[in-house]
Order: C-alpha cells, then sequence, then structure tokens
C-alpha cells in the first residue's frame, strides 16, 4: 500500500471475526526513515506475535516521495472459530492531502475527512486441506465384519476455547 510522503503517519490494524469477537491488533507511529537503510525501518507485531509488519517512510527526497508497508502471516481464526476480517487505517498528522492507496492492481479512495483515511479491507486467503485414509489391520476381514462405510468427523479448536463440532466449511 502506498500514499504521499508524510512527516508522521499512524497505522492501525484491527480485526473482527464473523463472530463479532474484535480485537485492535495493534498501533504503529512512524516518522521518516532512510530508505536505503534496512536498520531504519521500524517494525511491530501483535501482542500474540501473528502478524509481522514491514513499515517504512522515505526521507524527504526519497524515492518517488512515497511510503510503504507490509502486512504478512496473519492469523486467520478468532478464538470463537470464525473467520478473522481485517481493516486497516491510516491517521495522518498534518493536513490531509489527496492520496490514494493501491492494493494489487486496483486503487483505493481519497481520504474520507482531512485526517484520516480508511484502505480496503485485507482478504486473508490461507488455505489448508484435509485428508484421511483408514486402514484396516484386520487379517483381510476373514470374518466379514468389517463396515461398508467409515464416517468422519472433523473438530476444530481455536485459541483456549473447547472442541468444536462438527466443522462446516
Amino acid at each position: 500500500m502506498f500514499g504521499v510522503d508524510r512527516p508522521s503517519i499512524t497505522i492501525t490494524l484491527s480485526r473482527t471475526s464473523l463472530g463479532g469477537y474484535k480485537d485492535n491488533a495493534w498501533s504503529i507511529e512512524s516518522t521518516h526513515a532512510d530508505s536505503s537503510s534496512e536498520d531504519s525501518n521500524e517494525s511491530g507485531e501483535t501482542p500474540d506475535a501473528s502478524a509481522v509488519v514491514w513499515f517504512e517512510i522515505p526521507a524527504a527526497g526519497g524515492v518517488n516521495g512515497y511510503w510503504q508497508y507490509s502486512i504478512r502471516d496473519l492469523e486467520r481464526w478468532a478464538p470463537d472459530g470464525t473467520l478473522w476480517r481485517y481493516q486497516v487505517t491510516e491517521s495522518m498528522g498534518d493536513e490531509g492531502d489527496e492520496y490514494r492507496v493501491v492494493t494489487g492492481s486496483a486503487y483505493g479512495t481519497a481520504p474520507l475527512s482531512e485526517e484520516t483515511g480508511t484502505f480496503s479491507d485485507l482478504r486473508n486467503s490461507l488455505k489448508g486441506s484435509l485428508s484421511v485414509q483408514k486402514q484396516w489391520e484386520d487379517g483381510k476381514d476373514p470374518w466379514g465384519q468389517r463396515p461398508d462405510a467409515v464416517y468422519v468427523v472433523l473438530q476444530a479448536k481455536v485459541g483456549d476455547g473447547n472442541w468444536a463440532m462438527p466443522m462446516t466449511f
């Protein structure tokens, strides 16, 4: 995500689960950083270290006068067992100039007010898979007692919560 160069920017990552659980994952404020030095980048983590943030604002006259940051390895499941929905908000320390947020090949919108702009929601696209293979250890069913079908019920446990059953996708 990109925006016009500013003296100070506060970025807030908030998240809401489909079940209504809310959490402000983190907020970080940054001032100018020399874009040529990795040591000058500021980074932060959520309290549970599930998101790692790389944040950089070039010094005045930096490359095209733009800043950028990235957020990776976001937690997929909320404590209530539903998916997190993430949102990034920017608060600017000076007057709100026009800016656009680039997310992939699409453009965001200008600030909602002079002091705050809200970026499009982040979609967590982590994928998983599950397979089950039953192996019989009954000597090739010499007494004909093997069932015709086996049913598998998937359970899930998120965080310190209880096991949820059954899971639907």
